[in-house]
C-alpha cells in the first residue's frame, strides 16, 4: 500500500510552483494574492504551509481590503501570525495604498466607448483574464469604474 504524505512545506512543492521562484521568474503579477502573502509570511504553521496560511487569512478577512480593514490586533489573533508578521503585512498593503495615491496622472479617464475598449485591451494580461480578440464575435466586456477613477475590468461574455 502506497502512503504519500500530504504536502505540507513549500520546499515540498515542485520548484516551479514555489510563490518566490515564480515571482523571480514570471513577475509578481502572475502570483494569487495568496501567494504573495506566503512570499511576506515566509513560513507556514504545522499542518499548513505559508500559501495556505495566506489563504486562510483571505478567507477569515473576505479578500485583501478586509485584511486592509481589520485591526492590527485581529489579524495578529489569527494562528501563526504574531506582531512582527502582521506588521510586514500591514506595512506592504499600506505601501500598495499610498502607491495609488501618488500617481493620479496615471490613472485612465475614460469618455468614450473606444477608451473603455483601449482601457481593456491594455489591462486584460495584468488581471489575467482572456485576451480579447478582435475577430468577428460578439464579446461584451464590463469595466466597473470606482471612487477616484480607479478602473477594473471584470468579466467577459459572449462566445
Amino acid at each position: 500500500m502506497d502512503k504519500t504524505k500530504p504536502t505540507y512545506r513549500i520546499t515540498d512543492m515542485a520548484e516551479s510552483e514555489r510563490p518566490r521562484e515564480r515571482l523571480a521568474r514570471l513577475g509578481a503579477q502572475a502570483l494569487n494574492t495568496a501567494e504573495l502573502l506566503a512570499i511576506l509570511l515566509r513560513v507556514g504553521v504545522k499542518g499548513e504551509n505559508a500559501v495556505q496560511v495566506g489563504q486562510r487569512l483571505l478567507q477569515t478577512f473576505g479578500g485583501i481590503s478586509g485584511l486592509q480593514r481589520a485591526s492590527f490586533d485581529q489579524v495578529c489573533a489569527q494562528h501563526g501570525l504574531a506582531e512582527a508578521k502582521t506588521a510586514q503585512i500591514k506595512a506592504a498593503i499600506e505601501l500598495g495604498r499610498r502607491m495609488t495615491l501618488e500617481s493620479p496622472e496615471e490613472r485612465p479617464n475614460i469618455s468614450s466607448p473606444a477608451d473603455a475598449a483601449a482601457l481593456v485591451l491594455r489591462l486584460a494580461p495584468r488581471y489575467r483574464l482572456p485576451e480579447p480578440t478582435r475577430e468577428r464575435r460578439n464579446s461584451i466586456w464590463s469595466v466597473r469604474m470606482r471612487r477616484f477613477s480607479k478602473i477594473r475590468p471584470s468579466a467577459r461574455f459572449g462566445a
